[in-house]
């Protein structure tokens, strides 16, 4: 070519159909003059994305045509502050993504690779989304009948969604909802009721945009609804949950105005008095709140042009109290333990304010008006407490229940004579829930003790309420390891402890080698450790022992002891 020549090159891509709000990428370069075809040029293209909100932090810059998995040093300048050189990898699609940017100018992007360094001078422009920008018209009621006021909220994107708010007569009744503007660019708020709008605010990409317009929506004259007092109602099961007849309540609304003129209806909220959602007006009950507003609405049936008023409604509760259950102490035949004081019940109310009624088992107990009651028997206690000022009263109850030493007490061994462990069982009943302990030990719930030692204890079975303690003894049958006949006034006879709990036992001793030495006496305090007057030396010595079991079978228990000197 010859410096004179111009050349045009035209360029054309096909990517196919693309979708609405789809995005495609594509790197390319051309490189106009023969070079070394081992050399791969380090090509950079750059794409933007804002943020999708207002004041967002999800901007993007995009480096892309990089080579996949490879590792790069990117520095760049935000609003002329330098980000300093940071390692990225490539993507599998040869992308390096900068994100959570905010809107702002961000430029000098240096990257680096392989020892090549390219800069980019381009500049490029984050922007937060454009708000909405709109002017309001509206159409009166043609009747009230249908309802039929509307309000256009002009010049918005066509086909596009927006975030909608907006008051009436100073109460909000619609929105933020999200509605999407025709192909016009108009959103259409219809059915609109008369009265005043205001506080309209659109908004999109989190960016909203109020406006400071007042739109007031006419229509034929509407009725006027009186005021209707505040009413109070005693709730009977302490809940704020009743039954109430509001049909009593139409003449407040109704005032002068000829009554077959107009439809009386309730409603729980403003919106239920809008749409027509009715309450049940003969048997309404109650939301179980103490206090709440109810709408009573008043339509004209001649135009069906209505108007609605608000009353309050007060729920009275009966008094708040608890009457706690207790125990009355007895003995084991059931009469009245005078060692303990009775128990009282008390209300915790003053009998100044309320007004108290006492029943045992739902029988009136005369004379018993107090606001608390000492009793001296046991049962199933109730007392009405009435507020003298709304007269509103509520039932609480108790039980007395009786508490005592056992009636029946009986010990069960649960493990065999000459056990290695002991064990037995506190069998008792009676009125009262227990706890039991050993030798005056720590006390436990359960009835069951193990590794016991043989010999003479002393169990405890006592109320959990303090209402007495029962003692009862017990021996445990097992044998001497060891004795010391040394005339030291301890351990010097060797004998069967607790023998006297054994049926009809026979003991005899052996030395090891079977000889009999001696048949105890069970009776006796037992051997002295000699034979035909001799003393026999230090040595293990055996024993046989023949019983009858509770079931008066012939049982046999051998072992062995020992004799120190």
């Amino acid at each position: 070519m010859t410096i004179f020549e111009d050349i045009a090159i035209s360029i054309a891509f096909n990517f196919g159909n693309i979708a609405p709000n789809e995005t495609k990428k594509f790197t390319y370069y051309y490189i106009l003059k023969e070079i070394d075809e081992s050399f791969i040029p380090l090509i950079v293209n750059i794409f933007k994305e804002n943020p999708s909100v207002c004041n967002g932090n999800d901007g993007k810059l995009i480096f892309s045509g990089l080579t996949p998995g490879d590792s790069y040093i990117l520095s760049y300048q935000d609003d002329g502050v330098l980000i300093p050189n940071q390692t990225y990898v490539a993507s599998e699609l040869g992308d390096i993504e900068i994100i959570n940017l905010d809107s702002g100018t961000y430029s000098d992007a240096t990257l680096s690779y392989s020892g090549c360094n390219t800069t980019i001078n381009t500049v490029f422009e984050l922007t937060d989304p454009e708000p909405p920008n709109y002017y309001l018209t509206k159409t009166d009621l043609t009747n009230c009948q249908s309802i039929n006021g509307q309000i256009n909220i002009h010049d918005l994107t066509p086909y596009t969604g927006y975030l909608v708010s907006y008051t009436l007569d100073s109460t909000i009744l619609f929105g933020p909802q999200e509605l999407t503007a025709d192909f016009n660019g108009i959103i259409r708020l219809s059915n609109l009721e008369r009265g005043i709008y205001t506080n309209f605010v659109l908004e999109q990409y989190e960016c909203p945009t109020p406006s400071n317009e007042v739109i007031e929506i006419l229509g034929p004259e509407q009725p006027i609804a009186y005021n209707i007092p505040s009413q109070f109602y005693c709730d009977e099961d302490y809940d704020y949950i009743t039954t109430i007849n509001l049909t009593l309540l139409n003449p407040f609304i109704i005032g002068t105005d000829n009554y077959s003129e107009y439809q009386i209806t309730y409603h729980a909220t403003e919106e239920d008095a809008i749409s027509g959602n009715d309450l049940n007006i003969t048997s309404f009950t109650t939301p179980g709140l103490n206090n709440f507003t109810l709408f009573a609405k008043k339509t004209n049936l001649n135009n069906f042009c209505y108007s609605y008023t608000s009353f309050q409604i007060t729920i009275n509760l009966p008094p708040d109290f608890d009457v706690e259950d207790t125990f009355i102490c007895l003995n084991s035949d059931n009469s009245i333990n005078t060692d303990y004081n009775l128990p009282t019940l008390t209300t915790n109310l003053s009998s100044l304010d309320y007004g108290f009624e006492w029943y045992l088992e739902d029988v009136l107990i005369p004379g018993e008006n107090l606001n608390q009651l000492t009793v001296d028997n046991y049962g199933l206690y109730s007392v009405k407490a009435t507020n003298l000022t709304t007269q509103c009263d509520y039932t609480e109850q108790a039980t007395v229940s009786p508490s005592g030493p056992p009636q029946t007490l009986e010990i069960e061994t649960l493990s065999n004579p000459f056990s290695e462990n002991h064990s037995v069982e506190i069998i008792a009943s009676g009125n009262g829930s227990y706890v039991y302990n050993i030798d005056n030990g720590p006390n436990q719930s359960s009835p069951i003790f193990s590794g016991i030692t043989a010999g003479y204890h002393i169990f405890n079975i006592i109320d959990i309420n303090g209402c007495g303690k029962v003692t009862i003894e017990k021996s445990l049958i097992d044998y001497m390891p060891y004795f010391t006949p040394n005339n030291d006034s301890h351990n010097d006879n060797w004998q069967i402890i607790s023998v006297d709990e054994l049926i009809q036992p026979e003991i005899y001793i052996f030395n090891r080698y079977g000889k009999l030495l001696k048949k105890l006496n069970p009776n006796g305090l037992g051997w002295d450790g000699t034979f035909n007057g001799k003393i026999l030396p230090s040595s293990d010595y055996w024993f046989k022992v023949i019983y009858l079991d509770d079931d008066n079978i012939k049982r046999e228990f051998k072992s062995h002891f020992t004799l120190k000197r």
